[in-house]
């Protein structure tokens, strides 16, 4: 927007950008010094509403007695634009380019920034090929290396996604793209390619995966404990199922011991599951009968239904860190079991090999998973309960001096006591389960009929005495 007088009224630097005015200055003077042209020098020019622009500048050589030269420039703003928008919009997506000449082994392969950034390098960093794949993970690594070989050996493009760890020790996943690049006379001389950071998407592809396998192992386990006719059972193969699915080293079950009320409470392993390489401890006698006051502070937490997890390393120093470091275990995560709102003891869940922070999806999966088995001890307990109160029930009966029977809202015959076979003659397995007023046809319209279903009705109990021809 400047005049010719105006731009010829001050020197050249008064419309540099201040970051291009030393590299500008440094450039001029070389080319002068050097006798050499200037080949696409690119700086930010100010123009006379106070923008800048991007221009790339070429030369001539110097001429004449006063070493004169001309140059022309190019506005490349536009450009310089799309490249900025192109490198932001890379650097938010997190990919970037690689390039390696092949037949440069020696030669570092370049990396461009955002790739730099992503492996955790220092900007100013050269490497080899070699060294870039040694970040990959030891689990992709055979992978990550044949594809390079069948790239640059085979000219086989590749797409693939693998494990790095930066040299800060992070693991990131990556999705690496690799093809191959011809000369003029069509022959492979560069493969390039692109690096996108990944770790949030394969992160979220690979939990939700976790929680369709831990929804599936519920389900098989919900299933387990709906059938069981032995709980002790069940939950054996409860744990089998849980320990293959969130990769645990232990589970247990111990169980409140039935002491008496003036006796010092206890508890004892009572089942056990184990990895094939870890060593079971459910024959380990200082798991039995182990008085609650001695670890108390892991006690306390549990009658408030709350579950405990932590590193035994982290624990203070006492009674239960030793208990859990004489096991080998390295991190745990413990439930505590209810029937009839009273604490019958915990299951929990050890990592013998890793210092583990449980996550979110794991605890939730683990949670669920206890509150199951809790619930499946409940109905066990319930189910004995009344197994009791019916042998109970059914020895009262058995043992009376009357006949007893007992029919259901639709007058099925449910309960016929031995002296009732005594006295009306029908075996009780002949009887149980059948229709009454089939069974007895003659009693329908008769004062049997009308004073039970009275009875019925009224939900109350009538007294008669009515001469029983048939017998």
């Amino acid at each position: 927007g400047f005049s010719e007088e105006e731009l010829s009224a001050k020197p050249y630097t008064y419309f540099l950008h201040p970051d291009e005015l030393k590299k500008s200055i440094t450039e001029y003077d070389d080319i002068i010094a050097s006798n050499r042209k200037a080949n696409n020098f690119i700086n930010r020019f100010r123009t006379k509403n106070g923008d800048y622009k991007w221009i790339a500048w070429s030369s001539s050589k110097s001429f004449n007695d006063e070493n004169n030269s001309f140059a022309y420039g190019r506005n490349i703003t536009e450009m310089k634009e799309l490249q900025t928008l192109f490198q932001e919009t890379a650097r938010l997506a997190e990919i970037g380019s690689w390039e390696y000449d092949i037949f440069a082994h020696k030669k570092p392969i370049y990396l461009s920034t955002v790739v730099k950034e992503i492996l955790e390098l220092e900007t100013d960093i050269t490497v080899s090929l070699e060294y870039l794949l040694g970040f990959t993970h030891k689990d992709d690594r055979k992978k990550t290396k044949k594809s390079f070989h069948d790239l640059i050996y085979q000219g086989e493009n590749f797409d693939i996604e693998f494990q790095i760890i930066t040299p800060n020790n992070n693991l990131k996943w990556v999705r690496c793209i690799g093809k191959v690049q011809n000369n003029d006379l069509n022959k492979k001389n560069k493969i390039l390619g692109s690096i996108q950071n990944i770790t949030k998407q394969k992160n979220i592809e690979l939990e939700l995966a976790k929680k369709n396998i831990h929804l599936s192992s519920i389900t098989n386990i919900t299933t387990e404990l709906m059938r069981t006719t032995n709980w002790y059972e069940s939950l054996y193969t409860s744990f089998s199922i849980t320990g293959e699915t969130i990769d645990v080293d232990r589970i247990y079950f111990f169980e409140m011991d039935k002491n008496p009320e003036n006796k010092e409470k206890t508890c004892s392993q009572k089942l056990e599951w184990t990895k094939n390489n870890i060593e079971p401890q459910i024959n380990n006698p200082d798991l039995q009968n182990i008085p609650v006051k001695e670890i108390s502070e892991f006690f306390e937490q549990l009658p408030d239904g709350k579950m405990i997890y932590g590193i035994t390393r982290n624990l203070p120093t006492g009674n239960l860190k030793t208990l859990m470091e004489s096991q080998d275990i390295k991190s745990f995560l413990i439930y505590p079991v209810f029937t009839n709102n009273d604490l019958a003891g915990f299951i929990g869940f050890d990592d013998c090999n890793n210092e583990r922070n449980w996550s979110e999806s794991e605890i939730s999966f683990l949670t669920n998973i206890s509150y199951n088995l809790s619930s499946s001890l409940q109905r066990a307990t319930d189910n004995l309960e009344l197994e009791k109160s019916l042998k109970e029930k059914n020895t009262i009966l058995e043992s009376v001096d009357d006949a007893f029977i007992s029919l259901d809202t639709n007058w099925i015959v449910n309960y016929w006591n031995k002296k009732a076979e005594e006295v009306i003659g029908i075996p009780r397995e002949k009887i149980i389960g059948k229709y009454f007023w089939g069974a007895f046809p003659n009693l329908k319209n008769s004062i049997y009929e009308k004073t039970i279903k009275e009875a019925f009705e009224n939900q109350k109990s009538i007294n008669f005495q009515k001469f029983f021809e048939e017998l």
